[in-house]
């Protein structure tokens, strides 16, 4: 789960350090918690080798409020 925040004289949501949430039920309510106290949030899962640092893009759970172009952050 990612949250962004705004930033005064920043024209674009900044990102918060990624929550880890046990499983893509627990990524959603968290984002959805998150979405009256922050600009943006979004639920996303991937897979991949920890240890090698290699993933596959990111699927979008959900997504709310303000947030950058998500390829930016999680691949295409």
């Amino acid at each position: 789960m990612q949250a962004f925040v705004e930033i005064d004289d920043v024209d674009h949501p900044i990102p918060e350090e990624p929550r880890e949430a046990p499983s893509a039920g627990a990524a959603k309510s968290l984002a959805k918690a998150l979405a009256f106290e922050k600009a943006g949030v979004v639920a996303f899962s991937r897979t991949g080798d920890f240890e090698l640092g290699e993933f596959e893009d990111a699927v979008i759970l959900e997504s709310h409020g303000r947030v950058p172009h998500l390829a930016d952050f999680y691949g295409d």
